[in-house]
């Protein structure tokens, strides 16, 4: 009531009257000034804060691709950062480079420290509305922690000596590399360190690159195997056309042979291909680096993407029971110390690399799966000499990536029907028995890779 009869009072508005109102009225549009200020040089600092923090993000993960390929990360990160509007050359910002990390926030083991890169991109700019009250620059600083792990590179594929088939066993009965399907392409190569058997039914095959074998070759008779060596893959040293070619395809001397028609263009039976025995597989997977501990595993698992599973016996769809959303796997390293079968797995997407020491059996239709690292889809350690560590079958599937069993036998057999491998199939012994079957191998094809050797640790 106190407050309404001053209000009501006259002498109150007699005060107003006399001028002390400009001032109240002026201190009242300060603070109205103040919080239009704030709203709006507020929010242009908030969306300066977010085009840093995307331009930081561009930055670590351009500084990291620098340092998986042995460059000088910073010169790298400043040109990402100038690309998305933040020049170190302004002077409103600046871009700091640091490997290792000042602040990073995450427990770095030694051996690993030059894995990691932290860039700092601190902004300002001229307050409008809100100099009012505040004098200085709006400032932000956005940081990002860029992650590249040099043992995760491509590097482990000699692109320049794989094959689409491959086989190591000079001894596997009767033949190290046996194909008998119909209706077969093969390109990218084939090589046998042992005899080699090409028998393709009525249907026929096309194998394009180059072949080779150490101990002889079987071709069927009636010539339903059209074998187009003549072509460039991967690399010129694959290009084998009339005249003189490398003697065994691995070496520097030249001689009319291997993998070449040979100055008369004669056809392959009379061709011998001969080769001495390879001693080193093209690819250089070693398993122990898959490991949760391994150099590949540590930085997958430090990404929230391996999944390991100890057992025994045989692991029977594992991947319906644990890592299937609808129709797409789970992405990442999936590893197993024993047998692995993936049953009846239809019409799937992922991108997975799958190692065990055990066998590893697929078998579905309609899959489409990618590599998630090092271009390696399967992997298998087991030790079945010239039995089958690793069995595909199954119609209309796409499978990219390294098919890997350095100690037993890849088989593909079964139905097969419209199915594709953009990958090589690289074993102690290979055998293909399908029809319908398309096998393309073109070692470094990044596109075909989720590389995790490239993240943001923070």
């Amino acid at each position: 009531m106190k407050a309404i009869r001053k209000f009501q009072n006259k002498e109150f508005w007699a005060t107003l009257n006399s001028g002390q109102a400009i001032v109240i009225i002026g201190l009242a549009a300060i603070g109205l000034i103040a919080m239009m200020g704030l709203a709006i040089d507020g929010g242009r600092l908030m969306m300066m804060k977010r085009d840093t923090q995307n331009a930081a993000d561009a930055a670590a993960i351009a500084a990291a691709r620098a340092l998986c390929t042995g460059r000088e990360p910073a010169p790298y990160a400043l040109a990402a950062a100038k690309e998305n509007g933040f020049d170190n050359d302004e002077a409103d910002y600046s871009v700091e480079v640091y490997s290792p990390p000042i602040t990073p926030g995450i427990a770095l083991e030694d051996e690993c420290k030059g894995c990691f890169v932290e860039v700092v991109l601190k902004a300002s700019m001229d307050p409008t509305f809100i100099g009012i009250v505040y004098k200085g620059d709006l400032e932000t600083t956005s940081r990002a922690i860029g992650v590249c792990s040099p043992d995760i590179d491509a590097g482990m594929i000699r692109a320049d000596h794989v094959r689409a088939v491959w086989a190591m066993s000079e001894t596997c009965s009767p033949n190290p590399v046996d194909i008998n399907g119909n209706s077969m392409y093969v390109e990218g190569g084939m090589h046998s360190n042992g005899y080699m058997k090409v028998m393709p039914g009525g249907a026929g095959g096309t194998f394009v690159g180059p072949v080779s074998h150490s101990k002889g070759w079987e071709v069927d008779s009636n010539k339903n195997a059209d074998f187009q060596t003549g072509v460039t893959v991967n690399d010129s040293f694959f290009e084998t056309v009339t005249g003189p070619c490398l003697a065994s395809c691995f070496t520097d001397e030249q001689k009319v042979g291997c993998g070449c028609w040979g100055d008369e263009e004669v056809y392959p039976e009379t061709n011998p291909y001969l080769t001495p025995p390879v001693k080193d597989y093209p690819v250089s997977y070693d398993i122990n680096a898959f490991k949760i501990d391994g150099t590949v595993g540590k930085v997958v698992d430090a990404k929230g993407e391996y999944y390991q599973f100890n057992c025994s016996g045989k692991f029977y769809n594992w991947v319906q029971a644990n890592h299937l959303n609808g129709t797409q796997m789970d992405n990442g390293i999936y590893y197993a110390n024993c047998d692995i079968v993936i049953d009846k797995l239809d019409n799937v997407t992922g991108n997975v690399t799958i190692v065990s020491t055990g066998t590893i059996s697929v078998n579905g239709d309609g899959q489409q799966w990618g590599p998630y690292t090092q271009e390696l889809l399967l992997f298998s350690n087991a030790n079945k000499g010239c039995n089958d560590a690793i069995h595909f079958s199954g119609n209309d599937n796409t499978w990219n990536g390294m098919v890997f069993a350095p100690r037993g036998r890849i088989q593909l057999s079964g139905s097969l029907n419209s199915s594709d491998i953009n990958g090589c199939l690289i074993g102690n012994a290979v055998k293909i028995s399908g029809s319908d079957l398309q096998i393309v191998c073109e070692a470094g094809k990044e596109s075909l890779t989720v590389d995790p050797a490239l993240w943001l640790a923070e």
